[in-house]
């Protein structure tokens, strides 16, 4: 695996928060992780279904391929999978948490790696920078994918914006990200941030019961769907196309739906009615519409 390149400011201001602290931790905690204990982490889980909602909106632009950059690269689980693809030329990946870079990094690729022997770790570059100050050069990139890392942004207009100047002419920008519905008011995304984590989370990250956490604690931040169209645009991108997803309001449906769905991806009449944006009215009434995967491609004028 190829070296860290350090891009990170010292004195960054991201490097002295509550945010900071816990990535470190969490980094820290993966890659002490046996294997069974690594199926078990969401990122693992939701792979298939991250990259089958990649893989659609890949239709529309013609496919991945040439000189790519992820936005917030986490534990690597998706640039694992991106390094698959043999069009891609090179796979840059950026991430401000050290530990998430250093350690749970090559422990996630490791693992698997036994799952999908086709991974190319001399594909990536791991980068330890932000992405609000992207130390790249301007129109170099072909394609700029970030997976649940933009709610993160502190800037999020600035995090576009840079996006946006180191893409090619043509470029595309591909983002998942959770959404939230229009019609949720600021006291409900207020209290949505401040509402204390369970067990669950903080055994995910390695935090001890008894102490506080809150989402905004890891850096989470909530946007309505115009707020995200509002921020994806204002910078000079083309909204190509938008792919909504919802959760089943019941749980059971849904993990069996999630489990169901990485074969159904692969069916090109599923891809090309959710290309469509056509809707079933059964689907509204099963579905919890403030619970969902939202998938925005973006293209960079020419």
């Amino acid at each position: 695996m190829k070296p860290i390149i350090n891009h990170m400011i010292i004195d960054d201001e991201l490097l002295n928060n509550k945010n900071y602290t816990g990535m470190e931790a969490y980094g820290d905690h993966i890659a002490r992780l046996d294997n069974s204990e690594k199926e078990q982490l969401p990122e693992v889980r939701l792979l298939s279904y991250y990259t089958g909602l990649l893989n659609i909106a890949a239709l529309r632009t013609g496919g991945i391929s040439g000189r790519v950059l992820e936005l917030g690269s986490g534990m690597g689980c998706f640039a694992s999978i991106l390094s698959r693809n043999l069009k891609i030329e090179e796979l840059k990946v950026i991430e401000y948490s050290r530990s998430l870079l250093d350690k749970a990094f090559p422990a996630m690729f490791k693992f698997l790696k036994m799952k999908h022997n086709d991974m190319n770790v001399t594909l990536i570059s791991r980068i330890h920078g932000s992405y609000n100050d992207i130390k790249l050069e301007d129109c170099t990139m072909d394609f700029v994918i970030a997976n649940h890392s933009l709610h993160h942004s502190y800037n999020v207009r600035k995090t576009i914006s840079e996006a946006f100047r180191v893409l090619k002419p043509g470029g595309y920008m591909i983002v998942l990200e959770r959404v939230l519905g229009n019609d949720m008011s600021d006291e409900e995304i207020i209290l949505k941030g401040e509402t204390e984590l369970g067990v669950r989370h903080k055994t995910r990250y390695g935090v001890p019961l008894e102490k506080d956490l809150t989402s905004r604690d890891m850096g989470e931040h909530y946007w309505r769907e115009k707020e995200w169209i509002e921020f994806l645009v204002s910078k000079g991108f083309c909204l190509v196309n938008i792919i909504k997803t919802r959760k089943f309001r019941n749980r059971y449906i849904h993990a069996l739906y999630r489990r169901w769905s990485k074969f159904v991806y692969n069916d090109y009449i599923l891809k090309s009615f959710l290309i469509m944006q056509k809707r079933i009215t059964l689907y509204r009434y099963f579905t919890n519409v403030k619970k969902g995967i939202t998938v925005f491609v973006l293209r960079k004028p020419l």
